[in-house]
């Protein structure tokens, strides 16, 4: 799958689905119109025509209110991201530091296929009173993603089948499809405005037919009330067609997807098989297909893994027929005549599955980054993770020392480690570090971070990002006033000596947008005319960047350049590398900015080009994979961790040329 041409195609599905709304809209204007013409204006007189101009604009006004403040008040109550609909769904917030066995291997799981993907952990949810078999992904964007299970999915599924439902979820955030599916879910739900207004003006004429007023005014109310009430049904109709129409192609890609991933069509077969029957339930009491009970499961129910609602002809599903899904999956699956017994479920496996919640491999720490990573498979893997991918995030969960990974998972440490990384190796420099902040964040905070700091020094190179990723779903939920004044502090620690690293330019960059006040996407002024027109500028100087920091000797900086360069302007004049004083940390940053509105293929080209400039010396060094996977994320293109040819630990890093602040 190419990631830069899905996005496209979502971006051309959100059209589609404008369009589809439009006409639904009109349908409901149109057929509203003739029942009130029915009712109130005569149309059944043979002397009266069809057509009243004011009764239509006092429908389609009154239509076009109601459906789109409707539409308009879910739109804004979905802008907090998928947290919204988790909650409306009735989950709970699972914590990371959990020690519930069912929950722990969710958290595994999850946190090992996040890394591998590039996506920051998303905030997990388990629907706790559902006993059936799905799960979700909601969020306007990866910032601000969750996840969520049903309990029946965690007590239902072995590790393997849960990982590829997972998978199955982490493909809708990296399609866009999780975008599309919330805007589909506060349009449409404008639509089913019209059945809550129909009901509560029939309840309104039953209060005038039983009250003092008996009867008098209750026939218009009435009357009205059932026209609302009968194209509301059509409107649900529509609606659910319209789901229908964007939704189930989308979920062979995302089973297509999930099997490429974890390299294990069992898996999400599996728990396919599961929810049809087709294997037995593991819990037997709790065989209950995929059903949902919460009574906003109708409006959500596009953003199941599995059919969701317990009624629905095969035309309005958002989802293809199970035994569809499985063939496709698994091509020449036959359904057995008779459903073998239910399997035992023990708190012994349980107990196995958990522990083999990372899934540690053979690969030694040595051989983590042995192999060469080429810059034309490097972007080919931008929102496009595989089973090296998963192998890779198994293998830097496994070598992750476990005070930093429990660390990551608590309110109080998490903060912690992102100053620890933060923090210079030399105690004189430290210490003035540490006075520049020590008046903004709690006291135990600070300790902590400097007790955190010696374990993280001592981190191979290409695991402070993965450290950082874990970090997010707990520091996601901090108060917005305590996410703000953690990021002054990281701008304080980073700016002390006048100079940013690798990792710090890419810490910052990363932070920004995913704990902003924006919640993952940055506010940022429009670009000039000239950057629309001409970004050569903003090229050179990201290129000049990664060059000089990445190579001391000038020569080989001015060849990684061209090697770049060239590959944006092959039949032209190339920009010239820009000297290091040049190359200024804010001078980085508002050249990545003004090139955020780029289109899709040329931020794949951007990618290609840093890959190429990286690997002209014929290896990727920490630093620059660093970097480049910090570009990535600012344009919206998660890009899984690669193999290197060298692991540089952070005291090799710091030989690298340094950025300057001004």
């Amino acid at each position: 799958m190419d990631f830069f041409r899905q996005q496209e195609r979502a971006r051309r599905s959100t059209w589609r689905l404008i369009l589809l709304f439009t006409l639904a809209l009109g349908v409901l204007i149109a057929g509203l119109y003739l029942l009130c013409g029915f009712l109130f204006s005569g149309f059944l007189d043979p002397d009266q025509g069809a057509w009243d101009p004011l009764l239509f604009a006092w429908v389609a006004g009154g239509t076009l209110t109601l459906v789109g403040g409707g539409s308009l008040h879910k739109i804004v109550e979905l802008r907090a991201g998928g947290e919204s609909v988790a909650r409306s769904l009735g989950g709970v917030r699972v914590d990371p530091a959990t020690k519930n066995e069912e929950l722990r291997k969710l958290v595994n799981v999850v946190e090992e296929m996040s890394i591998a993907s590039g996506l920051p952990v998303p905030g997990l949810w388990v629907m706790e009173s559902e006993q059936g078999i799905n799960a979700f992904a909601a969020g306007l964007h990866p910032g601000n993603a969750v996840i969520g299970v049903t309990r029946g999915c965690l007590r239902q599924l072995n590790r393997d089948e849960l990982q590829g439902v997972i998978a199955h979820e982490f493909s809708h955030i990296l399609n866009g499809d999780m975008r599309i599916n919330l805007r589909l879910m506060g349009l449409l739900h404008g639509l089913l405005c019209l059945t809550i207004a129909g009901s509560i003006l029939l309840r309104t004429a039953g209060g005038h037919r039983y009250g003092r007023s008996r009867g008098r005014g209750a026939a218009p109310i009435l009357g009205l009330g059932l026209a609302l009430l009968v194209t509301g049904y059509l409107g649900t109709l529509l609606a659910r067609l319209i789901k229908a129409a964007i939704s189930r192609q989308r979920e062979f890609l995302a089973d297509a997807s999930a099997v490429q991933f974890t390299r294990n069509s069992t898996g999400i077969a599996g728990a396919l098989q599961r929810i049809a029957g087709f294997l037995p339930p593991r819990v037997p009491k709790l065989g209950k297909g995929s059903v949902i009970r919460s009574p906003r499961a109708e409006e959500a129910s596009h953003l199941f893994f599995s059919n969701g609602l317990s009624r629905l002809s095969n035309l309005m599903a958002t989802h293809p027929p199970i035994l569809e899904r499985i063939r496709r999956i698994q091509p020449g699956f036959q359904v057995l005549a008779k459903a073998p017994a239910a399997e035992k479920h023990t708190p012994q496996s349980a107990a196995s599955e958990m522990a083999t919640g990372f899934a540690p491999s053979a690969t030694t720490t040595q051989e983590l980054a042995a192999s060469v990573a080429t810059p034309e498979k490097v972007v080919a893997q931008v929102g496009n993770p595989d089973a090296e991918s998963l192998t890779i995030g198994r293998e830097i969960l496994a070598c992750m020392p476990e005070e930093l990974h429990a660390a990551a998972h608590h309110a109080h440490a998490a903060p912690a480690v992102l100053l620890a990384m933060l923090m210079h190796r030399r105690p004189v420099a430290r210490r003035a570090q540490i006075r520049r902040i020590q008046d903004r964040l709690d006291a135990k905070i600070i300790r902590e971070a400097i007790q955190l700091a010696s374990p993280i020094q001592t981190l191979r190179g290409g695991m402070r990002l993965p450290l950082l990723d874990l970090c997010m779903p707990t520091l996601r939920n901090m108060p917005s006033e305590d996410r703000q004044d953690l990021l002054a502090c990281v701008d304080l620690l980073i700016d002390e000596d006048g100079e940013v690293g690798f990792f710090e330019l890419c810490m910052r960059r990363i932070l920004r947008r995913h704990l902003g006040v924006t919640g993952g996407r940055i506010s940022r002024p429009e670009p000039s005319a000239q950057s629309k027109q001409d970004p050569s500028y903003q090229y050179a100087m990201i290129l000049s960047c990664l060059a000089q920091v990445g190579h001391a000797d000038t020569a080989a900086a001015r060849l990684a350049f061209a090697d770049g360069i060239q590959l944006l302007y092959p039949r032209q004049a190339t920009p010239g590398l820009l000297p290091l004083k040049d190359c200024r940390a804010r001078a980085f940053d508002a050249a990545v900015d003004a090139l955020d509105r780029i289109p899709d293929l040329e931020k794949r080209r951007l990618l290609l080009a840093c890959a190429r400039a990286a690997s002209s010396d014929g290896i990727i060094e920490t630093g620059e994979s660093d970097l480049i996977r910090a570009l990535a994320d600012s344009f919206g293109c998660p890009l899984p961790p690669f193999r290197m040819s060298t692991n540089l630990t952070n005291a090799d890093q710091e030989k690298a040329e340094p950025l300057k602040t001004q």
